[in-house]
């Protein structure tokens, strides 16, 4: 669980539907990813709240490889995916 208290009210997120899905393509290249689906867990908020996933890379660094979030009520569906991957100092 995670809160955020700076956004004047606290709300907690659902982080418990996790799953493995192998060789996820991005224009970056191809990666084995363990998929998020989080899960506003606020009764008033969920209700407003889109869908959201997130595919994060197996390996480390955990690059946030591709996201998902569904369209709600408030906000448009919006979508993206990890398109170059620069390995070196920092990086």
């Amino acid at each position: 669980k995670a809160g955020d208290k700076n956004i004047g009210f606290a709300s907690t997120y659902d982080l418990r539907h996790t799953s493995y899905h192998p060789r996820v393509k991005v224009p970056a290249g191809e990666f084995d990813c363990y998929k998020m689906r989080v899960s506003i867990r606020n009764v008033v908020l969920k209700l407003v709240s889109p869908k959201m996933y997130f595919w994060y890379s197996k390996e480390s660094p955990h690059y946030l490889v591709k996201y998902n979030i569904g369209k709600s009520v408030v906000s448009r569906r919006r979508k993206g995916e990890l398109t170059v991957l620069k390995k070196g100092n920092n990086q």
